[in-house]
């Protein structure tokens, strides 16, 4: 009996189609993959050149005049630009002291009594605010963050304060223009 199962099985096995590997049929299909994108290169190079010819066959041949200025040819066409006049005209003239920078200037203190609020900072991103608040308070000043929402957009404010001595008001104002922190001084209403 355990002749018959060996015979059988041998039997089986020959009755099975030898199936085409894995990898033929991706080296196959790479190899006319690659010959389509070769020969349509090898078109390409040889048609982009033919374009060429045919558009040059295409152009009309011009004659050797010498060049007309602009506004001759413009006035041929019957439109008349008056760009060129005006622009001059409506020069406008910025004196030089305005693109003075005046940085690391002291900046005057603050004298009129009343409750103030340092404004460090504006972000979208409360990420950055975090971050702008965290450096503060290495430097000392107690910051917080107000979320305010201005058309529909969020923005985080991080603000200094209330502060009501004006002592105290010009030393973190100082603080912060020799770390280079521009702040925005907000007078607060009793």
């Amino acid at each position: 009996m355990a002749g018959k199962r060996k015979t059988a099985r041998k039997a089986g096995r020959k009755k099975k189609k030898q199936q085409t590997p894995g990898w033929v049929w991706l080296f196959t299909g790479l190899a006319i993959g690659l010959s389509i994108a070769a020969a349509i290169y090898i078109q390409d190079r040889g048609g982009a050149s033919a374009v060429v010819k045919k558009a040059s066959e295409a152009l009309p041949e011009r004659k050797s005049e010498p060049r007309q200025s602009a506004k001759k040819a413009e006035k041929k066409k019957g439109v008349e630009f008056t760009f060129y006049d005006d622009l001059p005209n409506n020069e406008v003239i910025i004196p030089e002291e305005d693109f003075e920078v005046r940085r690391n200037q002291p900046e005057t203190e603050i004298q009129a009594p009343g409750s103030y609020i340092l404004q460090v900072g504006s972000f979208s991103s409360s990420g950055d605010a975090e971050r702008l608040k965290a450096n503060l308070a290495l430097m000392g000043l107690p910051a917080h963050i107000q979320k305010v929402s201005v058309d529909s957009r969020n923005y985080h404010r991080v603000r200094i304060g209330p502060v009501n001595d004006l002592d105290e008001l010009n030393r973190t104002r100082a603080q912060l223009i020799e770390a280079d922190i521009q702040a925005m001084i907000i007078r607060v209403d009793n």
